[in-house]
């Protein structure tokens, strides 16, 4: 049997910002500003508040002449060090997104990461509909995911350090 291509589907990016990891933390937890930086994100709200495990959020994503909204649940909440979130059923996320925080020198180095799945999501079903080309459309996407992902980053970095 062959292996699903999208069981390795994981996206990690690194950024320095020259701020403190409060400062950091609470613009990256900051939902809907984060989402006037993305490419994919056109809206997020929290439904739930505080910030805390368990709040929820909701962000609707727009991809070509495709539009969708998820539910994300937090799954940790650690200020200022580590805040995880999945989309959909936290028994079954179509994926896993965490921000991890560490102090540097006189900033915070901001590490996110993605993995998908094990649940359903869009990306499956394109590659479950196109098999043959499943290996294609997960490099395309893991692509796409780590240029976002450092862009939004770097935006944040931008906005931080221009103060």
């Amino acid at each position: 049997m062959r292996a699903d291509p999208l069981d390795a589907l994981r996206v990690e990016v690194e950024q320095y910002i020259a701020a403190p990891p409060e400062q950091v933390w609470a613009m990256l937890t900051d939902v809907p500003e984060m989402a006037r930086w993305s490419p994919e994100v056109v809206e997020a709200s929290w439904l739930d508040r505080p910030v805390s495990e368990g709040a929820r959020f909701r962000a609707t994503n727009r991809r070509g002449g495709m539009e969708w909204s998820v539910t994300c649940h937090v799954l940790a909440s650690e200020a200022p060090t580590r805040f995880v979130w999945c989309v959909s059923d936290p028994a079954s996320p179509s994926s896993t997104w965490s921000y991890d925080l560490a102090p540097r020198e006189a900033g915070t180095l901001v590490t996110q990461r993605f993995q998908h799945g094990p649940g359903a999501s869009l990306v499956r079903e394109m590659a479950s509909a196109r098999g043959a080309d499943a290996d294609g459309i997960v490099r395309w996407r893991a692509e796409m995911l780590a240029a976002d992902m450092a862009g939004v980053l770097a935006r944040a970095a931008n906005v931080l350090e221009e103060g």
